[in-house]
């Protein structure tokens, strides 16, 4: 054993990587499924927000254009959110 090689402590005992570990290949793969689900997950959750996000934007348009008193008023205000691009813009 060199300087350079790794040293791995998973479970408190210090091995080199060169031992065969019969336990090794499952954390390996552990460590990858749990990486999986948690980026899934993070996705799930990221597409849930812009789902919201989307939801609530799109009812404070349409509450916006509902105040509209007659359709010169209404085209104002969609040419408005037009040029702004959106209420928020």
């Amino acid at each position: 054993m060199t300087d350079r090689d790794t040293m791995y402590e998973g479970d408190g005992i210090i091995r080199h990587p060169a031992v065969s570990d019969p336990m090794a290949e499952y954390e390996r793969r552990a460590r990858r499924l749990r990486a999986l689900y948690i980026g899934s997950l993070l996705n799930r959750l990221f597409d849930w927000f812009e789902s919201l996000a989307q939801a609530v934007w799109r009812r404070r348009t349409e509450q916006y254009l509902a105040q509209a008193t007659d359709l010169p008023d209404l085209e104002r205000r969609m040419r408005r959110l037009e040029r702004r691009g959106g209420l928020f813009g």
